[in-house]
């Protein structure tokens, strides 16, 4: 009889967050050999059950806060829906303020109704181990909750594809040194911490040393083949016209796509470029107005329209990060694809060129340079013929890319203690 494990996660599929995807392998992986009990938040508003799988269990919380604000965000751009959209926001902000000041988004997560369904589950399935995705690091404050409710009686290993006290992007300046205390209670509470390979470098050697025996490198699992995903039905974009596809996080303060599409305004050929967000892109509306007819934007979409659309597209979009020590998961399920990458960096140290420079198949926008001599180097990666690269050709030749091997590695090490 399998094992029951709980996985805590904030968005999940249909509409996953970009770290859910990358922990996708690890999930199936972990099916295998565990029985998974999932408890993620309903975001509600004709939101489409999740199939579950063999051993994969979902339970959902409701998330009124985003839930309401996206049915409103959704609707027809009009004045009064803009409002009602911030009125909904407003309300629910007001009253859970206190609850989760720096993760707006999952403010209507009641906290007291995820705790019950995990402690539910916990007793009532007899789980012994138990899993935070992060981001948002509200889940490490659930879990936190858990494993100081039922002390050594239940495992807690965190999986944190993003940092939480050094993102200076994703989280307000003056949250720091608050989320500087809550990062080392929730490290110091965990029984295993599982990060990428540059924050594990950056924590070992800085921020946590003291940490090492917790922690663990765990490299992104999303360099999948996913071509049983395809769906020509689910295909928007047009092939009249050569099309730039990008899909994913584009909040101000962690991807500003405002000098992206800026950058794009400046280039001299005809394109069509298409956005697939969930954030409003208010903040952007001068540069969105400069590209006119050359842009069009979609609210969200499932991981299947994506990648249906990503495998149609002439050329995917890459975001760097504005952290040195930070790799967007995108980039590998971006490469999977075989697709020409047009990558902008923010940094000049960035991280993600380690991996591309492997991949070949792509140009770098460096936004930190002269722009007309990056415009000019774009429009001749634009006007040149690029053939998709073969999947086992690009794994072949970057073995470290294998999903296989490191989700193996991972189940090994979050189930370690079993074989002492």
């Amino acid at each position: 009889m399998k094992e029951n494990i709980l996985i805590v996660i904030a968005d999940f599929y249909p509409f996953p967050s970009n770290n859910v995807i990358c922990f996708d392998s690890f999930l199936k992986k972990l099916s295998e050999k565990y029985n998974l009990h999932i408890v993620t938040s309903d975001l509600g508003n004709d939101m489409h059950p999740y199939k579950e799988s063999e051993n994969v269990f979902v339970y959902r919380v409701k998330n009124n806060y985003y839930a309401n604000s996206l049915k409103w965000n959704e609707k027809k751009k009009t004045k009064l829906n803009k409002f009602l959209s911030y009125a909904s926001k407003s309300v629910i902000y007001l009253s859970h303020y206190q609850r989760n000041v720096y993760e707006r988004g999952y403010i209507g997560w009641n906290k007291k109704k995820v705790l019950k369904a995990c402690k539910h589950l916990i007793e009532t399935k007899s789980i012994k181990k138990m899993i935070s995705i992060s981001l948002p690091y509200i889940t490490c404050d659930i879990a936190m909750k858990i494993k100081n409710s039922y002390g050594n009686e239940i495992s807690w290993s965190i999986v944190a594809f993003d940092s939480f006290y050094l993102n200076d992007f994703a989280y307000p300046q003056s949250s720091k040194e608050e989320r500087k205390r809550l990062e080392n209670n929730y490290f110091e509470n965990a029984d295993k911490i599982f990060v990428t390979p540059q924050m594990y470098n950056q924590y070992i050697e800085k921020t946590h040393p003291d940490k090492i025996n917790k922690l663990y490198s765990l490299e992104y699992a999303n360099f999948i083949n996913n071509s049983k995903l395809y769906n020509e039905q689910s295909v928007f974009i047009s092939n009249k016209i050569t099309s730039i596809f990008y899909a994913g996080n584009l909040s101000q303060g962690v991807r500003p796509i405002n000098q992206i599409l800026y950058f794009l305004s400046l280039v001299d050929k005809e394109f069509k470029l298409y956005l697939v967000t969930k954030e409003n892109l208010d903040y952007c509306q001068k540069e969105i107005a400069m590209l006119n007819e050359r842009i069009e934007v979609f609210s969200r979409k499932s991981f299947d329209v994506v990648y249906s659309n990503e495998m149609d597209s002439d050329y995917l979009i890459s975001i760097g990060n504005n952290i040195s020590f930070q790799v967007p998961g995108k980039t590998f399920e971006l490469m999977s694809t075989g697709k020409p990458i047009i990558h902008f960096s923010f940094i000049e140290n960035d991280p993600v060129l380690d991996y591309l420079n492997k991949y070949k198949l792509f140009f770098c926008v460096k936004l930190y340079e002269d722009l007309d001599e990056q415009v000019e180097g774009f429009q001749h990666f634009f006007d040149e013929k690029h053939l998709p690269l073969n999947y086992e050709k690009v794994l072949k030749e970057c073995p470290e890319y294998d999903p296989k091997k490191i989700v193996e590695d991972f189940v090994r090490n979050f189930g370690e203690e079993e074989n002492e």
